[in-house]
């Protein structure tokens, strides 16, 4: 007899759930069934959730956590009352209504070993692959690069540039006020100018001009000439 007889072919070892438990660490899971169940002394109540992992290399393995809500010994249903709180706040959730908002809802596990089985410790809230942990401090993008430095090469100096017309070259004396401005010496044609005319000038005798005599007591002054044309009015 062989296994053939048995299955009707070979054994398939991926048809039975690997029970090996994972390494210790953080899961994101999804409860897919939530539960109130009694205890075996039917003294209490407890929670079972059915989690499965939703990512990572255990993705598809599944996990099962059992909460007190109702027990006589206190310390338990301490611990219980934690762990609903850990659960709701990784949801999003101040308040639970009921058990059924409590699944299909994704989130993180932190996940322990316990003889050899895999217990979970706690919950956080759900953050995507590659995404910083919940509560990090947001990280900025990094500033580019400030550019080098740009060398500028020295200008050198303009040369100076030839007036159009060289009567502009030469520098305009400054502006002196009349009563300040100081007598200029004359330019030397000015000077053998003013010696050829001067001598001319002095000897051309200038007459002076009598003032008329006045006329005598009696006698009646000269006719006029001026209304009548030149004929005297005498006539």
């Amino acid at each position: 007899m062989d296994f053939n007889d048995i299955f009707g072919s070979g054994f398939d070892v991926n048809a039975v759930p690997d029970e090996t438990a994972m390494p210790e660490g953080t899961y994101a899971v999804m409860a897919e069934a939530s539960a109130i169940k009694q205890t075996k002394k039917g003294d209490g109540a407890y929670l079972q959730l059915d989690l499965m992992v939703i990512e990572g290399e255990f993705k598809g393995r599944r996990l099962w956590d059992r909460i007190n809500i109702s027990n006589p010994n206190a310390v338990a249903v301490e611990i219980g009352k934690k762990a609903l709180a850990s659960f709701g706040r990784a949801i999003g959730l101040a308040e639970i209504p009921s058990i059924t908002m409590m699944v299909n809802i994704p989130l993180n596990a932190v996940v322990k070993i316990k003889d050899g089985d895999n217990v979970v410790r706690k919950y956080a809230p759900y953050t995507e692959p590659g995404a910083p942990p919940a509560g990090s401090p947001a990280v900025l993008p990094a500033a580019p690069p400030a550019a080098p430095p740009q060398i500028v090469a020295p200008v050198a100096p303009l040369a100076p540039v030839a007036p159009s017309n060289p009567a502009l070259a030469s520098p305009v004396p400054p502006f002196v006020a009349p009563e300040t401005q100081a007598v200029l010496p004359l330019h030397p044609v000015a000077k053998a100018a003013r010696a050829i005319l001067a001598p001319a000038a002095a000897a051309v005798p200038v007459a002076p001009v009598a003032a008329p005599a006045a006329p005598a007591v009696g006698q009646a002054p000269p006719a006029s000439t001026t209304a009548t044309g030149g004929v005297p009015w005498g006539r």
